[in-house]
């Protein structure tokens, strides 16, 4: 099944919260590397490089159109 990025883009505030409740429950550490499986547009995955700057984070999806999506607005993640 191919992804629509504008459509999941549409419709993210759905998806957001669940995403940020998960984001706020990680302790502070101080990772070295994040993965974010399935990270879609990337909108959490940067989320994520903003609370660790100095984790090196990846995202991945199986969704070409998402990840270039992602990769359009990424500046050191991707």
């Amino acid at each position: 099944m191919a992804w629509n990025p504008d459509l999941y883009e549409r419709y993210r505030a759905l998806r957001e919260r669940p995403g940020r409740d998960l984001l706020l429950a990680i302790p502070d550490i101080l990772p070295d590397a994040i993965a974010d499986l399935g990270c879609g547009t990337g909108y959490l995955t940067r989320q994520l490089a903003d609370r660790f700057p100095a984790a090196t984070v990846t995202g991945l999806d199986s969704d070409a159109a998402m990840l270039a999506k992602a990769a359009g607005a990424a500046s050191r993640v991707f």
